[in-house]
């Protein structure tokens, strides 16, 4: 099934990089493709931590396999010393030190998921309110909409779950 999906998700962002490339010219091209190798990038970290810490036996190149497609290679280095950590709270220590989780607090560190969530609203609300290009605009609301709808299903497993209302209010990212 994670295969499947990983296949399926690679194929939607093949076509989303060539209908970018056939679209758009200079910095409105350059600003979606920051958002979306951001979004590849924050995505591929959470797939590593999560098969760091549930199958701690996969072998890095097995972790590789579950991987997306990167819309822009990371520094080598720093993927390969990820996926070689022991563990998963080694995997987080040297997490800690890359740019992407510069600037997060430590408890969004520890939660990886909402670390993501975060990263990408702060970098969505940048673009909208910094872009003159309306489809930088459109594509950061796509975001700020998917981070939406990913509140609500926290909020419905919660519920369904019989989490306390506090407990649920800290899963949830806020915009």
């Amino acid at each position: 099934y994670a295969h499947c999906e990983m296949t399926l998700m690679n194929c939607y962002y093949t076509a989303m990089k060539k209908v970018v490339a056939h679209s758009f010219t200079g910095k409105a091209r350059q600003e979606i493709e920051d958002i979306m190798a951001t979004k590849i990038a924050l995505e591929n970290l959470i797939i590593g931590y999560r098969m760091k810490k549930y199958y701690p036996q996969m072998s890095p190149e097995e972790i590789r396999s579950y991987l997306l497609d990167f819309w822009r290679e990371p520094p080598k280095r720093q993927v390969e010393a990820l996926l070689n950590a022991p563990d998963a709270e080694r995997y987080l220590e040297l997490l800690r030190g890359t740019r992407i989780a510069r600037g997060l607090p430590e408890e969004e560190i520890g939660s990886i998921g909402f670390g993501s969530q975060s990263i990408r609203n702060l970098l969505s609300e940048r673009y909208m309110r910094r872009t003159q290009n309306p489809a930088t605009a459109f594509v950061s609301h796509m975001f700020l909409s998917e981070m939406e709808i990913e509140n609500i299903v926290r909020l419905v497993e919660a519920v369904r779950y019989g989490m306390e209302p506090a407990e649920i209010l800290n899963l949830l990212v806020i915009l």
